[in-house]
């Protein structure tokens, strides 16, 4: 009977459960020009970045470390610079969370050109690795003057297209 209930747990849940539950879980990155999935050590052998931030509810300040996201996107084929335009600019990036929470981005949010900020895909806070409960990876948006687009336990960071095109008026009478 406990084998049943787990079995259902875990259809119930699909691929979510194989990111809670696996020995080392990874998060999946998609874009136009494929797909790719990072493990905590794949993630942590890539060039790493650091920001400071004051969290919310007087939290005060904690320190994080962890992958640009944009480095992650452009491995995948994220558009910058004069690329990212026309239609790229109709695109998204959608961050999925294990507990079902999900937040966008504009391109231009990743693009130096646009943007200034360096959003993370944290995996330490304070030194330390992250808890539990935000981990094992978390997104830090700095910059933002609430933190409702941070994400804790990313699954999956998926480059999108919003909407379909506008057609173009024929000009003809």
């Amino acid at each position: 009977m406990r084998a049943l209930r787990l079995l259902a747990w875990f259809l119930v849940l699909g691929p979510l459960s194989t990111a809670l539950f696996s020995a080392e879980s990874d998060v999946r990155v998609t874009g136009p020009a494929g797909e790719a999935h990072y493990t905590i050590s794949a993630l942590a052998a890539l060039p790493q970045s650091d920001c400071t931030v004051t969290e919310a509810h007087g939290g005060g300040e904690a320190h994080f470390s962890g992958v640009p996201v944009r480095e992650l996107l452009l491995k995948v084929g994220l558009p910058v610079g004069e690329a990212l335009r026309g239609k790229f600019l109709r695109m998204a990036v959608l961050v999925r969370c294990a507990d079902g929470y999900a937040v966008v981005f504009t391109l231009t949010d990743f693009d130096p050109a646009f943007s200034e900020r360096n959003i993370l895909l944290a995996l330490r806070r304070n030194g330390a690795p992250l808890s539990d409960k935000a981990g094992p990876f978390q997104l830090i948006v700095p910059g933002d003057k609430r933190p409702a687009r941070w994400a804790r336990q990313v699954v999956s960071i998926e480059i999108v297209t919003v909407g379909d095109p506008v057609p173009a008026k024929d000009s003809r009478p």
